[in-house]
């Protein structure tokens, strides 16, 4: 588990600054033995998703996201979220529920 600092940036322009724990989604892809990629799609249980070039993933601000101002996040939200800090809240995933790999 890692601690980070990321703030969150709204369609709006509104800013958030959250500190969040989780696990580096690096770290996830590596101990399921995925090395050599060259993207990654996340995509979260309503269908939303997102695809991030391996410099994005392998990046210590991307995390799966478990714990927000100290604080487990919300069932509606989790059980997990993308966070990914180098990008704004639309990059984010909430209720994380795919990881697919393209190499």
């Amino acid at each position: 588990m890692v601690v980070i600092e990321a703030v969150k940036e709204k369609k709006d322009g509104s800013k958030t600054e959250q500190n969040w724990e989780g696990i580096p989604v690096a770290e996830v892809l590596k101990a399921a033995g995925f090395n050599d990629y060259t993207t990654v799609v996340i995509e979260a249980a309503d269908g939303y998703s997102k695809e991030f070039y391996k410099a994005t993933i392998d990046d210590s601000g991307t995390i799966f996201g478990l714990i927000l101002d100290g604080e487990d996040i919300d069932e509606e939200d989790g059980p997990m979220q993308l966070v990914v800090s180098s990008m704004s809240g639309t990059f984010w995933i909430k209720n994380v529920a795919k990881i697919i790999i393209i190499e």
